[in-house]
């Protein structure tokens, strides 16, 4: 599923009710979701759950985007745009949450 958001949208909500959806799935079938916008822009960043503070946008995005399951289990991945996975700020955000999946 597409379009995980940590922050608010333009309908004033952010994904966790719909991304229940697929958290639903996990264990039965291959799970991922793509994040819902670039962190790099103020509205991006407003969206994605921190206004004006890209790594903050995106760590607390891919955190609702890896809400466990009531088994304990989370999506297989997580889809970031490149924008969001090149810039020096974004590094530290990245490894930490690449720490929460499986090697």
């Amino acid at each position: 599923m597409n379009d995980v958001h940590a922050g608010l949208d333009a309908s004033g909500s952010n994904s966790q009710t719909t991304d229940q959806y697929i958290i639903g799935y996990i264990g039965r079938v291959i799970t991922g979701f793509q994040m819902g916008g670039g962190m790099e822009h103020a509205i991006g960043s407003r969206k994605m759950g921190a206004e004006g503070n890209p790594p903050l946008a995106l760590r607390r995005s891919i955190d609702l985007a890896l809400t466990r399951n009531q088994a304990g289990q989370h999506v297989n991945y997580v889809e970031i745009y490149e924008a969001d996975v090149l810039p020096a700020n974004m590094q530290p955000v990245l490894r930490d949450e690449a720490a929460r999946f499986p090697h």
